[in-house]
């Protein structure tokens, strides 16, 4: 399908998001991630980019899912996906924690996702940084920002 739109990333580049559009977004989000997962479909990569706003000719939006690369049909948890040096997958500062720890995956580390850019939404700000990779990680592990 051809969107043509914004993604979340460049909308939210510019302000934070109104709190009724922070609603609508969420929500949607929260819709198609929820299709997904009740067809067995763990996206594993949600973050602001993957996030699309999608206006159609009366002015108004829709906020699609995209990129399904890293995603994995599974009927139960899954393990984190890993490229040939044995990195993980995925983009730091949206990931989950059982991510890094590379245990078993399910349903939660999207919503978990999710929440993280629902958080830079309103914020601007991630909600776990660091000036390294292992800075973060350990930011997310430790829960503090």
């Amino acid at each position: 399908e051809y969107l043509s739109g914004e993604t979340l990333e460049g909308t939210i580049k510019k302000a934070p998001l109104p709190l009724d559009d922070f609603f609508k977004i969420g929500l949607e989000s929260l819709e198609g991630i929820s299709t997904a997962h009740r067809q067995g479909i763990l996206h594993r990569d949600i973050k602001p980019s993957n996030l699309m706003l999608v206006w159609d000719d009366k002015g108004a939006y829709r906020t699609k899912i995209l990129d399904f690369g890293l995603a994995k049909l599974t009927s139960g948890p899954a393990l984190q996906s890993m490229d040939h040096s044995g990195s993980i997958l995925g983009t730091i500062h949206f990931m989950a924690p059982e991510q890094f720890e590379r245990a078993l995956l399910d349903q939660r580390t999207d919503l978990y996702s999710l929440g993280c850019v629902l958080y830079q939404a309103l914020s601007q700000k991630y909600p776990f940084d660091g000036q390294t990779a292992p800075k973060i990680k350990t930011a997310q592990l430790q829960h503090f920002y």
